[in-house]
Order: C-alpha cells, then sequence, then structure tokens
C-alpha cells in the first residue's frame, strides 16, 4: 500500500535475516518518523539505510542499539541536512 515504505531487500522473506533487521528498525523508530520512511534498503543485516519521503537519507548500519539510534534519530532529523548517520549511535552526525 501507498502508505507503507518500500522494502528493498535481495531476498524478502520472514526468514531472511536482512528483511527481519529492516522490521525491527521500524518497529523501533517513532510514529512521527515511521510516517517520513518512504524506503528501507536491507541488502545485509550490518548495511540498512533509510530513505525519507523528502529525499534524506538515514545510514542505520546493523541493528546494534537499535532502540537509541531511533531515539537519537529523532532529534536528528530536527537539523538541516541531507544525510543523517546513526550508525554509531555515540557519535550521530548530519551532513
Amino acid at each position: 500500500p501507498p502508505s507503507l515504505p518500500y522494502l528493498d531487500a535481495d531476498n524478502p522473506s520472514p526468514s531472511d535475516p536482512a528483511t527481519r533487521a529492516a522490521l525491527d528498525v521500524m518497529q523501533a523508530l517513532p510514529p512521527d518518523v515511521v510516517v517520513q520512511v518512504g524506503r528501507i534498503a536491507a541488502p545485509s543485516v550490518a548495511s540498512i539505510t533509510l530513505t525519507l519521503t523528502d529525499g534524506r537519507v538515514v545510514v542505520w548500519g546493523t541493528t546494534d542499539h537499535t532502540d537509541e539510534k531511533a531515539m537519537k534519530l529523532a532529534a536528528l532529523l530536527t537539523q538541516p541536512g541531507h544525510t543523517y548517520d546513526v550508525s554509531s549511535p555515540d557519535l550521530p552526525t548530519v551532513k
């Protein structure tokens, strides 16, 4: 459906680790961030990227510290930029 983000995974299925990782990320995001996600790419469990509906990109990385990354991303998205990197939640960046 149009309201759901597009999932870009090599082998999308309930048993695919990358698909599960992408779904875990989406579940961790606050509702006001979820509605902004247009696409989630999960070529592997270690390389997850979100593309927001306005074209901004979120580099997520692995599912390690997912809850912490989700919290920091919500704050980062209030800052101007194009790329939001929360792959290292101790040092999130905006470019």
